[in-house]
């Protein structure tokens, strides 16, 4: 494409003076008007498929100075469309339009959750910095074992290299103070409640834009002998005091998820034990 101007220049030249009064012992008849605009539309047709044919960089940075040839052009995406050509084997910026977009930081699809101590973060996009990243993939993590005495906030980030990554906290009597800080370029996804072991409650996610829990706030733990659970597979919860609109997790024998069971809140009955039971219960109201 070095010489492209040129060629154009010369069947241009050819076809004005076809189209005027022969003077010239260069100029060309008339009749081959056709045949030298036909000639001219053809050779402009060359770069349709040639668009990018070397291999440019793209994205939010300047073309590499080792590609392309004299004459190319590039678009530089982003915010604004930057113009490149290449001068004298430079790229030279002719010029910046902007596009007045503003995107929003932060997590736009991405979808967090926990199943036990396994953390998933669903495929999405994200933005940062006024630019879109993504991941065509899920991204799991293994969370962190619990400290024994306090509890902990973890949390999981994205970058700009289209990565998302899992950062522990720092256990301690306000884990809200020692949780992750978002580093410099990254968003965060979600943040995650880490329960003191002592209290066999597995982690969970909480809302970013909010604080989180107050490390030891009031818990009701209730424990049962399998014998209180009635023939229905019932076990009345009326004497005990409960908060309001708690969550709650059930131990049977110490192990979580046992059972699948209902708490009706009105009533104060949880059902859906299998009767009969010989194994201790412990319920954790939050």
């Amino acid at each position: 494409m070095s010489n492209y101007n040129q060629q154009l220049d010369a069947l241009s030249l050819q076809t004005n003076q076809a189209i005027t009064v022969k003077n010239t012992t260069d100029s060309i008849d008339p009749v081959d008007v056709g045949g030298s605009i036909t000639a001219l539309i053809e050779f402009l047709k060359i770069p349709l498929g040639k668009i990018n044919e070397f291999d440019i960089l793209v994205g939010t940075i300047p073309p590499v100075q080792s590609q392309g040839v004299e004459d190319d052009v590039y678009v530089q995406g982003g915010t604004s469309l930057v113009f490149w050509k290449k001068d004298n084997n430079a790229w030279v910026n002719k010029g910046t339009v902007s596009l007045g977009i503003n995107i929003i930081d932060g997590n736009i699809n991405v979808q967090p959750s926990i199943a036990g101590w396994i953390l998933t973060a669903s495929a999405g996009q994200w933005a940062i910095n006024n630019v879109i990243y993504q991941t065509a993939t899920q991204t799991q993590f293994t969370i962190d074992p619990a400290d024994l005495n306090f509890d902990r906030i973890d949390a999981i980030f994205a970058d700009e290299t289209n990565t998302i990554t899992y950062t522990a906290g720092t256990a301690s009597a306000n884990p809200d103070l020692t949780k992750p800080v978002t580093p410099a370029d990254e968003i965060i996804i979600c943040y995650v409640y880490v329960p003191k072991g002592s209290s066999a409650q597995n982690p969970y996610i909480i809302d970013g834009n909010n604080s989180a829990p107050v490390s030891g706030a009031t818990k009701t733990v209730i424990t049962k002998l399998g014998s209180d659970v009635d023939s229905n597979g019932n076990l009345d919860l009326t004497a005990e005091t409960i908060p309001s609109n708690a969550l709650y997790q059930v131990y049977i024998n110490g192990i979580s998820g046992y059972v699948a069971v209902n708490y009706d809140e009105i009533n104060k009955i949880m059902g859906g034990f299998n009767y009969p039971m010989s194994e201790d219960i412990k319920i954790i109201f939050i």
